[in-house]
């Protein structure tokens, strides 16, 4: 539920999710075998032996610690990525920018161009409507979420991260 539906709780999500798993297990089923992949004993009816146990108390908290600092450095880098855009600020704005705006109402974007700027109001057209806009103060203009053009380092910053982990 977590990972492949996202917490999406509703029937339109639920109904081809349990028909693909019914389908996948039906063709399947003939074909792979289900008595595993691999033999191994079963330690349920046996103790582990002593060098066993002193494996597990010497890995445990390596791997604990090694797994809590990989989890950091993932963290830390998340941190210094660079946005897939760059933010459209109030005071860099200029009459002819690009810009890509939050709709009304939903999490869509719609490209814009910027018109003109003065004093305290941006004015743009949007160009899927053709529609004149204005814009007036810098907290309208953040409620727009405002992006302006494609950061390309992110070409370069994120395969050296991936590279670097």
């Amino acid at each position: 539920i977590e990972h492949v539906l996202k917490w999406e709780m509703s029937l339109a999500a639920w109904i081809p999710a349990t028909v693909t798993v019914i389908l996948a297990t039906i063709v399947a089923s003939p074909l792979v075998p289900d008595d595993g992949l691999y033999a191994m004993d079963l330690y349920s009816y046996k103790w582990p032996t002593w060098q066993m146990f002193v494996w597990a108390l010497l890995i445990g908290p390596i791997s604990g610690c090694s797994a809590v600092a990989f989890r950091r450095l993932i963290k830390f880098v998340e941190t210094i990525k660079p946005l897939a855009r760059l933010p459209a600020e109030w005071g860099s704005l200029h009459s002819g920018q690009w810009v890509r705006l939050k709709s009304e109402g939903s999490h869509q974007r719609t490209s814009a161009t910027v018109l003109s700027k003065e004093g305290p109001s941006v004015k743009v057209k949007y160009h899927d409507t053709g529609d004149e806009v204005v814009y007036t103060g810098r907290d309208a203009w953040d409620h727009m979420k405002p992006e302006g053009r494609r950061d390309w380092r992110i070409l370069i910053a994120m395969p050296s991260a991936f590279l670097v982990l």
